[in-house]
């Protein structure tokens, strides 16, 4: 039996968004009102992005999501400042999300920054897929800068961790707190 490439990524594809939902689901977030997981790439029916979307609203208290066309408005200038773009060091993404959370404030703004900034450095990018996770400058919060992604069950399992990680790290930051 054979299978054309459409057909082999669209399931390809579909086992990721399932795989995804099954994170956030493992996550306590409820996933019964996502979007369906199967795609058909042939027809431009990816709901990869959606899913993601929708997981990481949950999952953290306050998600903003930037489009390609979205990286002249006033609210990503305001947040990437300097850092993307022109003079900048990074490259203008075709999309970004943007990740505040108060978890990730108290930390990068401890004594565990760098700890945490370490956990940053080459989080979801890979041969396949270029990402940059970035600190904002106003140290409120990270950023995902994507140029090129087709895998977000690998976002979604990384920020998980991430998420577990800073979770550890102020368990570790109030106990000091409260030794002194």
């Amino acid at each position: 039996m054979e299978m054309d490439v459409y057909d082999y990524e669209s399931y390809q594809m579909s086992i990721q968004n399932l795989l995804m939902l099954k994170l956030f689901h493992d996550e306590g977030i409820n996933v019964s009102n996502f979007p369906n997981y199967m795609t058909h790439i042939n027809y431009g029916d990816t709901n990869s992005l959606d899913i993601f979307t929708n997981g990481m609203n949950q999952l953290f208290e306050n998600t903003i999501h930037f489009d390609y066309g979205d990286v002249d408005s006033k609210e990503f200038k305001e947040l990437f400042e300097d850092l993307v773009g022109g003079d900048g060091p990074h490259s203008v993404p075709e999309f970004a999300y943007v990740i505040k959370d108060p978890l990730f404030e108290l930390l990068l703004n401890s004594p565990y920054s760098r700890v945490f900034e370490k956990l940053l450095k080459g989080l979801v990018s890979d041969d396949m897929n270029v990402c940059e996770c970035i600190v904002l400058p106003n140290r409120d919060g990270i950023g995902f800068l994507f140029e090129f992604y087709s895998q977000f069950h690998n976002v979604a399992e990384d920020c998980i961790n991430l998420k577990h990680e800073a979770m550890k790290l102020k368990k570790q930051y109030k106990r000091e707190i409260a030794k002194e």
